[in-house]
């Protein structure tokens, strides 16, 4: 009988400018009842792109973080509570230490603690990104992170389901499993296109395409990791706009974030802030 379920799901590995971030979620059977923002729960660029969706977003990370245990009152309480270690940082356009909070909520809820739910993040600001991806690529270092998140969420002691959105065009995952699993024994299940399945002890693991819109963990991880992305990124651009008159703010995806950084180079070298500090390498 499966005792938990599990998501992990990432944001901003396609961006030239901001973090990556992983969120990962496990959960006792039947949590989502017991869920105040249940329309959170399905993929959070479908949410983003709604009405109020940021408010959405955070009403939901409160939301999971209360069940999970967390009592503090501000963002940086938050973000340690998530296991992101927001402070201290360089430059300072990623400092959100003087951020108010709730950012975009006027009220958030406070559900109770339910057992058995957790739910966490991992930051990897461009320094550090650059910093992997000189020795690796990026799918490697996403791989990495992804572990960092399984130690948290998986336990094969225990009969229970991680669900985690694919990674790249990738379909075998033994190796890796194998590997970062004491060796155990990894038993494939299926291995295809839209989704690789394996067992390990007595819980089962599935990479699976679109899996933030066939799974609530999942959806839930998806809105953790947007929603801490979209934290250092409303942080990055009120830095840059106060520093560079008439900046329009970016996203930092390719589309634009070219555009952002050339604008904000000059302003950056009299600053004495690093280009590999601020744009990603890949």
């Amino acid at each position: 009988m499966t005792e938990w379920l599990g998501g992990i799901d990432e944001a901003g590995l396609g961006a030239l400018l901001g973090p990556l971030v992983h969120g990962a979620v496990r959960a006792p059977i039947g949590w989502e009842n017991k869920f105040p923002v249940r329309e959170a729960l399905r993929d959070s660029k479908l949410i983003y792109s709604s009405g109020r969706g940021l408010a959405r977003m955070e009403a939901a990370v409160v939301s999971a973080a209360r069940l999970a245990g967390w009592n503090g009152n501000s963002l940086v309480s938050l973000l340690r509570f998530l296991n992101c270690s927001p402070l201290p940082l360089a430059p300072s356009c990623f400092d959100l230490s003087d951020l108010p909070f709730p950012l975009f909520c006027e009220q958030l809820p406070a559900p109770p603690v339910l057992r058995g739910f957790k739910v966490h993040a991992r930051v990897t600001l461009p320094a550090s990104f650059n910093a992997v991806v000189s020795r690796f690529n990026k799918g490697q270092l996403a791989m990495m992170r992804l572990y960092g998140l399984m130690r948290l969420v998986f336990d094969p002691e225990e009969s229970g389901h991680l669900v985690v959105d694919k990674q790249g065009g990738r379909n075998n995952y033994i190796s890796f499993l194998f590997e970062r699993n004491g060796n155990r024994l990894v038993a494939p299940l299926r291995e295809g296109h839209e989704v690789s399945s394996y067992m390990i002890g007595l819980a089962q693991v599935d990479f699976s395409k679109g899996a933030e819109e066939l799974h609530s963990e999942v959806a839930l991880a998806s809105v953790v990791a947007k929603y801490v992305r979209e934290c250092y990124m409303l942080r990055f651009n009120e830095y840059w706009t106060s520093k560079v008159p008439g900046l329009a703010p970016t996203a930092g995806y390719p589309s634009d974030a070219p555009r952002f950084f050339n604008e904000i180079s000059e302003a950056a070298a009299k600053l004495g802030i690093e280009r590999e500090t601020l744009l990603r390498a890949r």
